[in-house]
């Protein structure tokens, strides 16, 4: 929290390094694939596998408006932020939600917090790929089905440090985000 001499008090809360992970429904396709390109599209038309492990180690803050209190109090409204943000990760229990990108579930998450919550004014989310490749045992000579994978570590691969950052158009009654 931040107070001036003259104002309301800026006030941010969130998590940080939130391990958040889904084994099914979520892909990565439709990008340019050139003779650079390392990554290969999963979930995609025409593509082999059809789901990828989509993971990452979340931070996410939430600004809230100023001069706005909480209806519910800070501690009831983070904690239902908090779980908007992994019901719109996972989806449905029973149906689950498919996921095109970190990218684009970033993006939702941020979206599903403005929507459902008018005193946030702002989100920010840092989600950090963490890749899982399939491991190749054959070289082994025994079968991998698609069983055994190896992650990358966030923090020492290039593996792409994604930042979404969403704030409210203060000139719209109704919450709206924008980039």
């Amino acid at each position: 929290m931040r107070v001036p001499r003259s104002g309301h008090a800026h006030i941010v809360s969130g998590v940080d390094d939130l391990c958040l992970m889904k084994t099914t429904q979520s892909g990565f396709s439709g990008f340019i694939v050139d003779e650079y390109t390392t990554l290969q599209p999963v979930g995609g038309p025409g593509s082999a596998n059809p789901d990828r492990i989509m993971c990452t180690e979340l931070s996410a803050n939430w600004e809230y408006c100023s001069g706005v209190m909480p209806s519910d109090g800070f501690k009831v409204t983070n904690a239902a932020i908090l779980q908007t943000l992994l019901d719109v990760w996972g989806g449905d229990p029973q149906q689950g939600i498919y996921s095109k990108s970190v990218q684009q579930t970033a993006y939702r998450i941020a979206t599903a917090i403005l929507d459902n919550f008018p005193c946030i004014d702002a989100v920010t989310l840092t989600t950090p790929n963490i890749h899982h490749y399939r491991h190749e045992l054959e070289q082994f000579g025994l079968e991998n089905p698609n069983i055994v994978f190896q992650s990358t570590d966030c923090h020492t691969t290039a593996s792409g440090r994604i930042i979404t950052r969403l704030s409210r158009d203060q000139q719209r009654a109704r919450p709206q985000s924008r980039l």
